[in-house]
């Protein structure tokens, strides 16, 4: 199974994200949304989950979890097991790739 689109599209998700998240931050007069403005742009961005984790309100918190799905995913690239199911290590069905690319479980396991 060729994943290079998967791993194109996860590139250019995570692109947008970190704009989405650097753009609402930059909107925010809060001052704690500021705080961690500064805080975001001095750290790698597979570091921004831990160092959002004090930060978050509810609009960070799904932000959050959008880019922790997408950091996992790129993950599995890194270690070769992309496209196989966190849970029995089954092949996830292309079309569950092909809608979400940040997929962890094949359908069996993900309705269990």
């Amino acid at each position: 199974m060729n994943f290079q689109d998967h791993e194109y599209k996860l590139a250019h998700m995570r692109t947008e994200l970190v704009q989405k998240i650097l753009t609402y931050l930059k909107s925010s007069a809060a001052a704690e949304n500021l705080e961690l403005l500064h805080r975001l742009e001095n750290t790698p961005v597979e570091q921004w989950p831990e160092a959002m984790g004090i930060y978050l309100c509810k609009s960070l918190h799904e932000l959050d979890t959008e880019l922790q799905a997408i950091l996992a995913a790129q993950s599995q690239f890194d270690i070769g097991q992309y496209g196989y199911c966190a849970s029995c290590e089954k092949k996830i069905e292309p079309h569950r790739l092909y809608s979400d690319p940040t997929t962890q479980y094949c359908l069996e396991c993900q309705t269990k």
